[in-house]
């Protein structure tokens, strides 16, 4: 998703709120790298939101005006705990048929639950995380620093992150050469956006802490000994991959043999 100076300006108060989701604030975000007077714009902005929060009183509220909303507030919170009594009590005289049949039911939820389980929660699903590493390689964003070797990348963003960040290291036969990488998020965590010129295309790498980031769905391909998982969206293939606790989501629009032998050749 990529984002004109008119959306920009729509936008630029949620942007400054922290209200986008990750798709709309890294589309936002690029677009501001990239044109000065929307740069411009948002810095005008959140000195104007600076000095009106200067400008604003410090004296505390009238202790009238506050013992009246206190008041207001505690009538609220005893009507809304008398509404969750009456709805519990209604559920409970509900739920009591079904209790048998609940308990019938729970050797199976509990044996299939007794499996292991990421420490972080929930698993995030890899068409989720595969639309927005095709975002990121589509836009290809400029860079934090340039490079051709990947020891260069480890050492820029070693205090960084908290995660090793080795970029993969592609056998010479393949025609693949390290550009450059960026800090970026990976929905809601830090990660490293890394690019390669491989041939006369391009291939992007999300590195990320994969204990952090558990992801879960893709078809499953054997590359080099390891296991891949593997999403086609729209023309673009993503494979996904950890080693190390170090998560890599390979994005590329290589045919889909040619990417897996990157993968299985990567070290």
């Amino acid at each position: 998703m990529s984002m004109s100076c008119d959306d920009v300006r729509k936008f630029i108060q949620a942007y400054l709120d922290g209200e986008l989701d990750e798709h709309e604030w890294a589309a936002l975000s690029l677009h501001l790298e990239s044109c000065a007077s929307c740069r411009r714009e948002a810095r005008t902005e959140e000195r104007l939101r600076r000095a009106v929060r200067r400008s604003l009183p410090l004296e505390p509220a009238p202790a009238s005006l506050r013992q009246r909303v206190g008041t207001a507030l505690d009538a609220a919170d005893a009507e809304r705990r008398e509404e969750d009594a009456g709805r519990l009590r209604r559920w409970t005289l509900r739920l009591v048929p079904a209790a048998a049949v609940i308990a019938l039911g729970l050797g199976f939820l509990w044996s299939r639950l007794q499996g292991p389980r990421p420490a972080s929660g929930l698993k995030t699903s890899l068409a989720s995380l595969a639309e927005q590493s095709i975002e990121w390689h589509r836009l290809s964003p400029p860079m934090d620093v340039t490079a051709t070797n990947p020891e260069a990348v480890q050492r820029y963003f070693s205090d960084k992150v908290p995660f090793a960040v080795r970029p993969p290291v592609f056998p010479a036969g393949q025609r693949a050469r390290l550009v450059g990488a960026r800090l970026a998020n990976l929905r809601e965590h830090r990660a490293v956006f890394v690019t390669y010129q491989v041939g006369g295309g391009r291939v992007s790498v999300f590195i990320f802490d994969s204990n952090a980031l558990p992801v879960a769905g893709g078809r499953v391909v054997r590359a080099g000994g390891r296991d891949v998982r593997w999403q086609e969206v729209r023309g673009y293939n993503v494979g996904l991959y950890s080693a190390g606790g170090t998560g890599y989501a390979v994005t590329s629009d290589l045919d889909p043999r040619g990417l897996v032998q990157l993968i299985a050749h990567s070290h």
